[in-house]
């Protein structure tokens, strides 16, 4: 008996789930001191992780987790490059403060709303829209 198309498909998601889960760095895989660039390699494995899973079980949280990841990743880039100590008073409102966090929330909050004004409309529409407006996004955020 041939499996059904759509459990195929799933199984597939699955697989590239289980593929991309065992390529993202963990502390104990990293042969030497844990660096910048293997917190950049998780942070990108683990938001792609979040978008595969959005798509294969429809769950929000997944794409909301995806969201925390791009929020953590220039949380810490900004501690990083800005020589910010955690520990000081003020801190983390400094984080909060600095352009590219402000960037990225406000970026997110925009992929909120929109999704909220075009909650009719199908889902490959809506996503190509905000894939659009990433990219958009992408080539002013990351200009200096």
């Amino acid at each position: 008996m041939k499996a059904e198309p759509r459990r195929d498909g799933l199984r597939a998601k699955e697989e590239q789930i289980e593929t991309l889960m065992s390529l993202v760095p963990q502390e104990d895989s990293i042969n030497g001191p844990w660096t910048q660039d293997a917190t950049n390699a998780q942070n990108a494995g683990m938001a792609a992780i979040y978008a595969l899973r959005t798509k294969l079980l429809g769950d929000p949280q997944e794409a909301a987790w995806a969201a925390r990841v791009a929020y953590e990743a220039l949380d810490n880039f900004v501690i990083n490059s800005e020589d910010i100590d955690r520990n000081v008073r003020g801190a983390e409102l400094r984080v909060l403060a600095h352009p590219l966090v402000q960037a990225e929330l406000a970026r997110q909050l925009s992929d909120i709303q929109d999704l909220k004004m075009h909650a009719s409309e199908p889902v490959p529409t809506a996503v190509a829209r905000v894939r659009t407006r990433a990219t958009s996004d992408a080539n002013r955020f990351l200009r200096p």
